[in-house]
């Protein structure tokens, strides 16, 4: 890897904790002959409509967390804010069926031939709940939010500028090319609030968005509360108006066994989860016929241990080639995920248009205890390290099967059991040697460039979006080709090279892909997400801010 550092950005805490309260530590990774279509996934169980949706009613939807707070600009969504969040305020762009970012609250998204400037052009008409239109002005105040917040700012970095040459028209300029500029709106940065609710001192509690449903109450920890907007701006396909839910009552439970129960015993009408065990209850649910089931087939997070390129032993190539050789990621996926996720030996999800088969150097005990040998030849030490686990039995197994897996072949390993309130600090701040970790859940992988760019990357006890330090003229120059043109071979061959310089340096060893489910109640009809405003169809699941169980409620409707 070479040494010389990019200017970098300043990171703030707030904007690290925020965008990463998503992270789990781990599920569980062969591609070998899996088709594409059933990379990892079950087969969906779900009920015809029988007749056209029906509007009313009360959707009672249990959340796996909290959030603090529905400001797009300054709190912290995740997955299930996010979920939340794309109820009250619509995003200006969102993910249709091949993955590709295309309009939804914007009309249109059009950049200039080296994609330095984008023009964002409004729908006329779109009303705020509070009665406020949608204008040029309101978008430029979220923008200049998200600039000016310590918690989004990074994820819209290279934006220099934002003007209005009308009231329907946005002009955003760029300090690089940034060809796939509409892949950051479709998430917690492509939410536009009112300008009354950025005005508003307890902002984070009044929001007021122009989403199908309207804010009503939130008692945190126990419920909040959105009904539908009788002035909303979308119809279905037959001119009927939406959304045809008359309200939702989002509930956090955030133990997934007790999810999986109040669905069961028909406490809530909607849930999801991604814990093996759970998934394993929801699917002999959907095959009795109790319940239904819809499984995310696209890109998901991918679970992995992180290592800690900026700290002996992993600033040595040799340690993390053992650890990688001494991974079998296959036997990770049956006896911890209990054969419920698929293997990982690359970063994308096999199915996802971005897949190549680049691989981590394959699993050889004989090839481990090589590395072990030549690292101790080189350094004079032995290779000792601690590897870093939540504060959970199942974290805890999770690290003994890796330590078993990796003392075999001559490493020494101690476990520390980190508390969560901690752990994705420790991660940011690079206070681990490795650590199990998981991320990179978008349809599409500009939303992921912050975390992989040598400009995010800051020594040991500094905060660092770039988690393993991997600082990498090569990985950067693909990640800047990838944003310099909109040919998807191109971009593809961009991130080809990403996943081929991880390969080689090894910065993350790969278990896991999650598999996230949705759960519902056989009353549910719309389950997953309908027809984009043009009629065009949607990404069916997942994809906003990178959170693979996301799906808009807008179409969901029950049967009585």
């Amino acid at each position: 890897m070479g040494t010389d550092r990019r200017a970098r950005r300043a990171v703030p805490a707030a904007l690290v904790l925020a965008l990463l309260l998503g992270v789990a530590a781990c599920g569980g990774g062969s591609t070998d002959g899996t088709t594409a279509a059933a990379a990892g996934a079950g087969a969906d169980v779900t009920l015809p409509s029988e007749g056209p949706p029906r509007s009313g009613g009360t959707l009672r939807y249990a959340l796996a967390s909290e959030s603090d707070g529905w400001n797009p600009t300054v709190n912290r969504w995740a997955g299930d804010g996010t979920e939340v969040g794309l109820t009250i305020f619509d995003p200006l762009a969102a993910y249709d069926a091949e993955g590709m970012a295309v309009p939804y609250l914007a009309e249109a998204f059009v950049p200039n031939a080296d994609f330095t400037e984008w023009t964002i052009r409004l729908r006329p008409g779109v009303r705020f709940h509070n009665g406020q239109p949608l204008d040029a002005g309101a978008v430029i105040r979220a923008i200049e939010g998200h600039q000016q917040s310590p918690l989004t700012r990074n994820a819209i970095a290279p934006v220099s500028g934002v003007s209005a040459p009308d009231p329907l028209t946005v002009v955003v300029t760029m300090r690089e090319p940034w060809s796939s500029f509409p892949v950051v709106l479709t998430g917690q940065a492509g939410a536009v609030p009112a300008p009354a609710q950025l005005d508003d001192p307890d902002s984070s509690r009044h929001p007021i968005g122009t989403g199908p449903f309207r804010f009503v109450s939130w008692t945190p920890d126990k419920e909040l509360v959105v009904e539908r907007n009788p002035d909303y701006w979308r119809r279905d396909e037959a001119g009927q108006p939406l959304p045809y839910l008359d309200r939702i009552v989002f509930r956090p439970i955030t133990d997934d066994s007790q999810r999986v129960n109040a669905l069961e015993t028909g406490d809530v009408d909607m849930t999801w989860t991604s814990a093996a065990t759970s998934v394993k209850r929801l699917r002999d649910l959907a095959g009795q016929g109790r319940i239904q089931l819809v499984e995310q087939h696209g890109q998901t997070e991918v679970s992995f241990v992180m290592l800690n390129l900026a700290a002996p032993p992993f600033d040595n190539l040799h340690a993390r080639r053992a650890i990688a050789t001494a991974t079998d990621a296959r036997s990770w996926v049956d006896v911890i995920a209990e054969g419920v996720t698929q293997p990982a030996y690359t970063l994308f999800r096999p199915g996802s248009r971005w897949y190549s088969d680049i691989r981590l150097p394959a699993f050889d005990l004989e090839s481990a205890r090589a590395e072990v040998a030549a690292y101790q030849e080189a350094t004079g030490q032995p290779l000792s390290f601690t590897l870093s686990v939540g504060a959970t039995s199942t974290a805890r197994q999770q690290g003994e099967f890796l330590k078993a897996a990796w003392e075999q072949v001559g490493m020494r390993v101690d476990i520390k059991q980190v508390e969560a309130s901690t752990y994705i600090l420790d991660g940011v701040l690079g206070n681990y040697q490795a650590i199990l970790w998981a991320q990179f859940g978008s349809p599409d992988p500009d939303y992921e460039q912050v975390w992989w760019l040598s400009e995010t990357s800051a020594p040991v006890g500094s905060i660092s979006l770039n988690f393993p330090r991997h600082e990498d003229p090569a990985t950067d120059a693909a990640l800047t080709r990838a944003r310099s043109t909109q040919d998807v071979d191109e971009r593809k061959a961009a991130y080809d090279e990403v996943q081929r310089r991880f390969a080689e340096d090894i910065p993350y060893v790969w278990l896991d892909y999650s598999q996230p489910v949705i759960g519902a109640s056989t009353s549910v009809r719309g389950i997953t997400n309908g027809p984009l405003p043009d009629g065009q169809a949607s990404w069916p699941m997942g994809g906003p801010g990178s959170f693979s169980m996301v799906t808009r409620l807008t179409q969901t409707w029950l049967t009585g």
